[in-house]
């Protein structure tokens, strides 16, 4: 029989702004809950911190085709 997936209750507490950024998350990637949101900005945030400290570059490029790369860790 599968075990299900265990699931971890946490609270959180934002600042106003933080807050707002996250509902403004949410709306914008249609994600149905706020919960979903997070996990939505945990994996991105994962996928992002692999790449980095694989030595690999995050480098977002305009459609004209400039180029600019995101320094996130020092």
């Amino acid at each position: 029989m599968k075990e299900a997936n265990k699931v971890t209750r946490i609270s959180l507490e934002l600042s106003d702004r933080a807050t707002e950024r996250l509902n403004a998350i949410r709306d914008t990637t249609d994600s149905p809950t706020t919960a979903e949101a997070i996990r939505l900005a945990l994996r991105i945030a994962d996928f992002v911190v692999e790449q980095a400290h694989a030595g690999n570059k995050i480098v977002i490029r305009k459609p004209d085709g400039t180029e600019t790369e995101v320094k996130l860790f020092h």
